[in-house]
């Protein structure tokens, strides 16, 4: 959000009006039926316009109640089934945030489910948290950010 906010802060002051330093690879629109595709070129051109503006960027992934074994409270408040499936959605989407990070000195990843377990505590449903959800994100997210971002050491 606040990468967003330094953005359109940056548009409306004029600093940003032509992208020409966009390679046209990441930029032309393919027309795929791969969501992955459409999902790293869109995160890998905002890593660009803010390695180009000196915006520092914080990729996170998604939290999600999608485990290897649910309970049978979790499996209710899951509503598209396919497990496997969205894991592995999950994974690949956490891979290609991972490798963008780790492209632009600027951009930095966050996963918040090497600090927060998902639980019906966390995640109202498969993707939502609940109040305690939010507190733990703010909490983790916040520490990542003073430690990696605001204080990081060059």
């Amino acid at each position: 959000m606040i990468t967003s906010l330094s953005v359109i802060s940056q548009l409306l002051r004029g600093k940003i009006t032509n992208e020409k330093f966009l390679p046209p690879s990441k930029t032309i629109n393919t027309y795929n039926t791969y969501g992955l595709k459409q999902y790293k070129r869109n995160v890998e051109i905002l890593a660009m316009v803010c390695k180009k503006y000196n915006i520092e960027l914080l990729l996170s992934s998604q939290l999600t109640l999608y485990k290897s074994e649910n309970s049978p409270a979790e499996i209710d408040k899951l509503p598209y089934g396919h497990t496997e499936y969205y894991l592995n959605a999950f994974n690949l989407g956490n891979n290609s945030l991972m490798k963008i990070s780790n492209s632009y000195d600027n951009t930095y990843y966050f996963n918040p489910s090497k600090y927060i377990e998902t639980n019906l505590d966390v995640l109202l449903d498969h993707i939502h948290p609940t109040v305690e959800g939010n507190d733990l994100l703010a909490k983790y997210m916040s520490r990542f950010i003073i430690e990696n971002i605001l204080y990081k050491t060059e």
